[in-house]
Formats: structure tokens, C-alpha cells, sequence
């Protein structure tokens, strides 16, 4: 993995003043109703890596059997990414 971080790392550091650029009001804009908006889709984001983890290691474990249930509507409801700066 340790080959890997350094990339990851720059990635990340690359597209960062792109998502600062983003404007309050277009990152909290759907284009729908039932969309989600930018917020909501990089809190999905986020939720999904934080599961997928887990799964990962319940896997590694053989533990396959007993992945929780992950509902991505609710989870981005819950956390109120919508609401957030």
C-alpha cells in the first residue's frame, strides 16, 4: 500500500482548489429534486469508502457473512451533507 499513498495523497492535492472553487450556492444545487447536489454526492463518497473498508477487512477475516447493510439514501439524509459549508 505504502507505494500507492504518495499518489493517492497527490491526487488528492491536485484536485483540492478545484472543489474549493466551487461556489456555496453550486455545490448545494441539485438538478433535480430527488438529485443530490455536489455536497451530497462527495458525502456519499465518503460513506461509501468508510463501508467498503469495513468490508474489506470482514472479508480478509472471512467474515464475509456479516457485512452490514449500507443504504446510501439514508446514510446522506442522516449525515446532512446538504446542510453542510
Amino acid at each position: 500500500m505504502h507505494p500507492i499513498s504518495p499518489k493517492i495523497r497527490e491526487t488528492i492535492e491536485s484536485v483540492k482548489p478545484e472543489l474549493l472553487a466551487i461556489a456555496p450556492d453550486a455545490a448545494g444545487r441539485k438538478a433535480r429534486p430527488e438529485a443530490w447536489s455536489k455536497k451530497e454526492i462527495l458525502g456519499h463518497l465518503i460513506d461509501s469508502a468508510c463501508n467498503n473498508h469495513q468490508r474489506f477487512v470482514r472479508g480478509a477475516q472471512n467474515l464475509a457473512g456479516d457485512f452490514p447493510m449500507y443504504k446510501p439514501i439514508l446514510w446522506v439524509e442522516v449525515q446532512r451533507y446538504q446542510e453542510m459549508n
